[in-house]
């Protein structure tokens, strides 16, 4: 059979083989060649990987507005990392303005398709792709249901969806959480029992928003300083 006599399966594998240097050389050019024809054609999955060559320039200079077009393409045909992916565009405005009705939008359809991150095509990828993806997933919609971007502040759902980011294995979660029940926000009130609890747990998990905070509250024995939410720069 001729592979690339037509956009068949083996053109997919072939492309990916060559994208990751699997029992190959690694060739982008080779890669992007086999994956164009089959995204013009409608492939899902040809369609996110083309986003990702254009936002990593593998073999195309980086070019933010064709990522987004081909992760929105993907997305609308049910590729859940795509969606997560179109969604982080949107919220961080990162192709055009700021977007969070749209970007709510990708990371609520994404969650609610659960175990499509774990499959694909050709076969079930890493659990740790998974977890990634998942965890990246709950975050994002916490934040959004926190501040009420895109959708209406709800802080307990909120609390939910970084409980569930921690479950998953995201220790900072538990700082967010520490920071919500200290603060007091939207429909939760301060809690200074649970916003130690949390921190200490952030921290037992060597986080270190989690260690700066409760550091913090141990050595004040009272409120933390508003400067203790962003003493470090990395995410939550």
């Amino acid at each position: 059979m001729q592979c690339r006599s037509a956009v068949l399966p083996c053109d997919l594998l072939l492309g990916e083989m060559y994208y990751a240097g699997t029992h190959v050389k690694q060739d982008f050019k080779e890669a992007y060649d086999l994956f164009l024809p089959a995204a013009q054609g409608g492939n899902a999955d040809a369609q996110k990987r083309l986003g990702d060559m254009y936002y990593y320039a593998r073999h195309v200079a980086t070019d933010l507005n064709q990522a987004y077009v081909w992760y929105e393409k993907a997305a609308n045909q049910g590729v859940s990392d795509a969606m997560n992916l179109a969604g982080h565009f949107c919220y961080s405005g990162l192709a055009a303005a700021s977007d969070y009705a749209t970007a709510f939008d990708m990371f609520q359809r994404s969650s609610s398709l659960g175990n499509a991150y774990g499959t694909s095509n050709y076969g079930p990828t890493s659990l740790s792709l998974f977890l990634s993806f998942s965890t990246l997933n709950c975050l994002s919609l916490a934040l959004m249901y926190e501040n009420g971007f895109g959708v209406a502040q709800d802080v307990e759902k909120a609390i939910e969806l970084y409980q569930k980011a921690a479950s998953l294995g995201h220790p900072g979660a538990h700082n967010s959480i520490g920071d919500i029940y200290y603060f007091g926000k939207g429909n939760v009130e301060k809690d200074m029992k649970k916003a130690f609890t949390s921190y200490k747990t952030a921290a037992d998990h060597d986080n270190k928003k989690g260690l700066y905070n409760l550091g913090t509250h141990n050595s004040r024995s009272t409120a933390l300083p508003m400067v203790s939410y962003v003493a470090f720069s990395d995410h939550v």
